[in-house]
């Protein structure tokens, strides 16, 4: 009596399942070392097994052999076919096709400048200079002559004179001291406020007194401080403005002090202490890269210019300058001044006695014309991106 082999029972899902995934891993593992060994034959079609265990034709007679009991009870459902003898590998030539493996030429991109902050845009090859006069005047303040004290006229009559001056003179920037509020009033109405001010009434009535003003038209702010300075018995703010041009887009940093007289003592230790002070600004002004205009009232002659010009790179538009140890003086000096660093230009230096014989002040108005070479000249700029007809530079050259 033959023996029947039991009917198979039904698989549950969750078991087949489980079957599935183990049968696919375990045929990854084999393909894939397969694979890798196939690409390192560079045309071998059989690769040896990965598990040697047993002899490959033995294995497939076995394979062979089997019984096929299998097949008949088979269900309809997925099953998964378990990887074993040796692994053939698709011919070598698909796999290494020359064709694919092309040379690409590098692509170099484009490096565009960094425009460093600051710089100003200027037409390739600007041969511009910057050219304007710059005037020093101490107007007189309006509490000193108030009621014809000394026998000046008043301040309105005087500062009429004194904006005819500036149209005379065609000032563009002015230090001007001794320039109280009410007379502010009166040179902005005279003007038709033509002219910027730093500090005017921004700071109180005694700043104001030592303002810089600028024509408009030809000047931005860009900056705007003040310095205290010593002044009789106590420090009074005093005002530096860095100036844009307008047509040239140079920056210039201006500078108007008043130093202290001897009016109420001695006060040469007073006057010392703020030419310190004022050649550190100036200093600090040139290693940012700018050029400077000096303008005020020291209340001291040929001592004043040779003491600050020993600590800050300045000359006088008077013609003074210094020569290593020794300062040279020009053969007529007043106590006003106008200073510049070396790549400040000076010309048609003037001291207008006119003020004095008018009585319009008690000081000489004196104005100079200055010269700044072209943006364009500066080795630093650099070229616009993609823009040949334009050039980036430093604005205080």
């Amino acid at each position: 009596m033959g023996t029947h082999a039991a009917p198979r029972q039904p698989e549950p899902p969750r078991v087949r399942n489980q079957r599935i995934r183990a049968s696919r891993r375990a045929g990854l593992l084999v393909a894939v070392p397969a694979a890798l060994i196939t690409v390192g034959l560079y045309g071998s079609n059989v690769l040896t097994p990965v598990s040697s265990g047993t002899d490959p034709g033995a294995r497939a007679a076995a394979a062979s052999a089997a019984p096929s009991e299998g097949a008949a009870s088979a269900a309809p459902e997925e099953t998964a076919t378990e990887v074993s003898g040796p692994v053939v590998a698709p011919p070598a030539e698909p796999l290494v096709r020359k064709e694919r493996f092309r040379i690409l030429k590098p692509v170099l991109l484009e490096e565009k400048p960094v425009i460093p902050e600051g710089f100003v845009r200027l037409p390739a090859g600007s041969t511009s200079p910057t050219q304007f006069t710059v005037t020093s005047f101490n107007v007189l303040g309006a509490s000193h002559t108030a009621g014809g004290r000394r026998g000046f006229g008043s301040a309105a009559a005087r500062m009429r004179s004194t904006v005819g001056l500036f149209r005379y003179h065609n000032v563009s920037v002015a230090g001007l001291q001794e320039f109280q509020a009410t007379q502010l009033g009166m040179f902005t109405s005279l003007t038709g406020g033509a002219y910027g001010v730093y500090p005017g009434m921004s700071l109180g009535n005694q700043p104001v007194q030592n303002s810089i003003v600028w024509r408009k038209s030809e000047w931005t702010l860009v900056r705007a401080q003040s310095t205290p300075i010593p002044y009789f018995r106590r420090r009074v703010p005093m005002p530096q403005v860095l100036l844009r041009n307008n047509a040239t887009g140079r920056e210039v940093w201006f500078a108007n002090f008043h130093n202290p007289a001897d009016k109420y003592g001695p006060a040469q230790g007073a006057r010392n202490t703020a030419t310190a002070i004022e050649a550190s600004l100036v200093r600090s002004f040139v290693a940012g890269g700018h050029p400077v205009i000096v303008t005020g009232d020291m209340n001291e002659r040929e001592s004043f210019f040779c003491r600050i010009s020993a600590a800050a790179p300045l000359h006088g538009a008077n013609g003074a300058y210094r020569s290593g140890s020794s300062c040279r003086n020009a053969s007529r000096t007043a106590v006003d001044w106008i200073l510049g660093t070396p790549s400040v230009q000076f010309s048609n230096y003037a001291l207008d006695e006119s003020t004095v014989a008018r009585r319009i002040s008690d000081h000489y108005m004196i104005r100079a014309g200055v010269t700044l070479p072209p943006l364009g000249d500066n080795k630093a700029c650099i070229p616009a991106p993609k823009d040949d007809a334009f050039i980036w530079c430093p604005p205080g050259g």
